[in-house]
């Protein structure tokens, strides 16, 4: 389900605010079900938060322009602290305004043909 999603690229911003969202979503709604007695899906909760985490850091990964591989070192403690700090703030290739501009040439291009 969240290998189709494998190879897009994501700009700082939106994974600042997806990145994070997760979190704040998946530990309240963790919590909410922990104080009914709903242990396994907690469990079932943070596997799901945890699989669209990496699935954003390779996203964000492929816009830096890397291959991947540094996916692996989120899962090991301390230096995934440095490679969150790295997905932060390393400029990418996503800049909105070559997004915004290559929108409205589409856009152009639609209108011209009618």
């Amino acid at each position: 389900m969240l290998g189709m999603f494998w190879k897009e690229k994501i700009g700082r911003v939106r994974f600042v605010i997806l990145f994070f969202s997760v979190s704040i979503l998946s530990v309240s709604i963790a919590i909410a079900l922990d104080k009914a007695q709903f242990g396994w899906t907690s469990v079932i909760i943070w596997v799901v938060a945890v699989s669209v985490k990496v699935v954003l850091a390779k996203q964000r990964l492929n816009d830096i322009g890397k291959k991947g591989k540094e996916i692996y070192y989120l899962f090991v403690p301390i230096v995934n602290i440095f490679v969150l700090l790295y997905l932060l703030f390393k400029k990418g290739s996503c800049n909105i305004d070559k997004l915004i501009n290559a929108q409205e040439e589409k856009i152009d291009q639609f209108n011209q043909r009618l």
